[in-house]
């Protein structure tokens, strides 16, 4: 989740040709990288800014493109704008300065800070039931709630090197402590069918380590019965954002 890998580029600030829909809008975005898919994947800033200020880009921008872009990662700019407001009221974190915003989830933004962590913003709570975190999830070095909006300042991981044999060790340890796990395979299948394990869910770390990067898939057993209907949703926001 927190490894771009840039497949299509679209720039910002020089007009191609007359079909080009893209714009200079604002001098702080370069450009734009999408996946194979058409679906966007990345918005590089042109100089580190800071989260408020990229934060305003985003959710003000006039750029169609880029705002149809943003909701088809199912990011409203009114959501973005909350996100701004509620922010800009945190002084240690609205001055973080930023480079990109480097990976999107349903519900997730997640920025690349200039000094390479990953700092991620969601209107819900990164831990399912408000559980608390365990050792098998990536640990935060700064943590908050501000108005609407969540945050999380994390390493970030690296995603190409990680097994299957490996996550699947790595699975069985977070069950063996009494955790039900959900979305993170890569075809929805009963769970004891020996499947392919997603990898977008997990990571490794600096210090060698593997780590849940959505704690949302590692759900207490006891509290596993509230989560059908979520569970639903998932599944249907995947599918339709295929």
């Amino acid at each position: 989740m927190y490894t771009v890998k840039p497949q299509n580029k679209i720039s910002f600030g020089v007009r191609q040709s007359a079909a080009d829909s893209f714009e200079r809008f604002d001098n702080k975005i370069s450009h734009v990288t999408l996946t194979p898919s058409g679906r966007l994947s990345s918005v590089v800033f042109s100089e580190d800014t800071t989260l408020a200020n990229a934060l305003q880009n985003l959710g003000y921008t006039k750029n169609k493109t880029l705002e149809s872009l943003l909701i088809g990662r199912l990011h409203p700019l009114e959501e973005i704008r909350q996100m701004h407001g509620d922010i800009s009221k945190i002084k240690d974190i609205k001055d973080i300065k930023i480079k990109s915003l480097m990976a999107l989830g349903a519900t997730a933004l997640v920025f690349e800070t200039e000094d390479g962590n990953a700092l991620k913003l969601t209107p819900y709570d990164h831990f399912p039931s408000k559980r608390q975190p365990a050792d098998f999830d990536l640990p935060c070095f700064k943590k908050g709630k501000s108005g609407y909006t969540y945050y999380y300042l994390q390493e970030k991981i690296t995603q190409d090197d990680l097994a299957q044999d490996e996550l699947r060790s790595f699975v069985k340890n977070i069950k063996k402590q009494g955790y039900k796990m959900k979305d993170y395979l890569l075809h929805y299948t009963p769970e004891n069918v020996d499947e392919t394990i997603r990898t977008d869910q997990f990571g490794r770390a600096g210090n060698g380590k593997i780590y849940l990067i959505d704690p949302g898939c590692a759900i207490p057993s006891k509290e596993l019965h509230n989560t059908d209907s979520l569970n639903i949703v998932k599944k249907a926001l995947k599918y339709f954002g295929k």
